[in-house]
């Protein structure tokens, strides 16, 4: 015997439904508050950019992960009562990034909602919501190289796609544009990063699609700023950095606290020789305003990315006039490694090319006669690409450096004792000015 579904069931069955598809936004016409993203082309420092770019053709790839808390806390004209509208917020951004030329990268960024934990208004109940952010597409251009006696100066652009939800703030309704300027500069192991621009958005009053009542939220044109600093920790070869940094915004004609998001962070980069990095770190908004969270914390791993590129200058003869420097670095048996007492030479010797662009040096890797010739001279190359990427590391631009490999057949001493086969067991440097 089949049994009938009441009608009265059913109704409550389909209200119940459209409840849970309702309560899947917060009811209110809103727009982005997701604006913290790391550079892609992780330049700069987190989400402050640097003039550098990544040379022709040069790739970087980065997966960013963040949780913020409480990003928009306002009152609630339905009840006069404080509302914490998004109260968590979990994202992922897949970036990427390529050099077009030496002075030009361009950059897209695809940010993942993976958790939104927020309230609808209109039913005073909270929900959660998965779902893909506004797709970025960035353009920067070096101007000017960060070098002695000269700041870095770029210029960035980006163009905001309207893919994300603006119901749940996570999204605008129209493209938006910014325009801006980056300032940079290394002094020794501190790096300081300042950006400033300005955003095109329409104007919008956030207003419940309900009842059609507005809320004492509203965005429009903003100027936007960045502050960062980065300083090299002198150990593992330099390769660990602290770091900080605060961005912020502000509506161009109505500079009001509720509307004033400004965030702080601060943690700790490390990087590896082949280009690998990691960063984590964390903080809080400064400002009681819509996209200032009660707390943020970020991961993010990735490579490539973080020196300037050029094209190759015409190097000078050997019998040029000016100042020529051999240094000779030593090398354990059937080693490639570095000595870390190594460390201050190689400093002093990229410190001198970054502030000399005429300035070069070849970099020959020898080896002892231990071994066949083959492979003598695949261990030469690898000793001298090991000081190469060493140099570039503290600053030295990879194209004032050549290699050249020799394996065996350069010794400076017999290959008859171990004392005598540790002096062919090198890497001589050769600064020609």
């Amino acid at each position: 015997m089949k049994k009938n579904i009441s009608p009265f069931v059913a109704l409550i069955f389909f209200l119940t439904q459209l409840g849970i598809l309702h309560a899947a936004d917060t009811c209110l016409r809103g727009f982005n508050v997701n604006n913290w993203h790391l550079s892609p082309d992780h330049s700069g420092v987190f989400s402050v950019y640097g003039s550098q770019t990544l040379g022709h053709l040069k790739p970087s790839f980065r997966l960013s992960t963040q949780i913020a808390g409480s990003l928009i806390q306002a009152g609630n004209p339905v009840n006069n009562q404080t509302t914490d509208l998004m109260k968590t917020l979990l994202t992922s951004d897949m970036a990427v990034a390529i050099g077009l030329t030496d002075y030009m990268d361009m950059g897209v960024i695809v940010p993942v909602i993976a958790y939104d934990r927020s309230m609808n208004v209109d039913i005073q109940q909270r929900f959660t919501y998965q779902g893909v952010g506004d797709l970025l597409f960035d353009l920067k251009v070096r101007i000017l190289k960060d070098r002695a006696k000269q700041v870095g100066l770029g210029a960035i652009s980006r163009l905001s796609v309207p893919t994300g939800n603006d119901k749940n703030f996570l999204g605008s309704s129209k493209p938006t544009g910014e325009l801006g300027l980056v300032l940079d500069k290394t002094l020794g192991s501190f790096y300081l990063a300042s950006n400033v621009g300005y955003r095109f958005a329409d104007k919008v009053t956030v207003r419940n699609v309900i009842s059609g009542r507005n809320w004492n939220i509203h965005d429009d044109d903003r100027f936007i700023f960045g502050l960062g600093a980065k300083y090299s920790l002198p150990f593992q070869n330099r390769s660990w950095a602290l770091s900080a940094s605060l961005v912020g915004s502000v509506i161009a004609n109505d500079i009001k606290k509720i509307s004033t998001p400004v965030l702080v962070d601060a943690g700790l980069q490390k990087r590896w020789n082949n280009g690998g990095f990691v960063e984590m770190g964390g903080g809080r908004g400064l400002t009681n305003a819509v996209g200032s969270p009660s707390y943020h914390a970020f991961l993010s791993i990735g490579y490539g990315g973080g020196f300037a590129y050029r094209k190759k200058k015409e190097k000078y003869p050997e019998t040029a006039e000016g100042e020529k420097i051999k240094r000779t670095l030593y090398f354990a048996f059937n080693s490639d490694q570095i000595d870390p007492k190594e460390n201050d030479q190689l400093r002093e010797i990229a410190e001198n090319l970054a502030q000399n662009e005429n300035y070069n040096v070849i970099v020959e890797g020898h080896s002892d006669s231990m071994g066949s010739k083959r492979y003598n001279m695949r261990l030469s190359q690898k000793r001298a690409e090991k000081v190469k990427q060493y140099l570039i590391w503290f600053g030295a631009d990879r194209n004032q450096i050549d290699i050249k490999c020799f394996g065996e057949s350069m010794p400076v001493a017999t290959n008859i004792t171990f004392e005598e086969r540790a002096k062919n067991r090198r890497v001589e440097i050769q600064q020609i000015k």
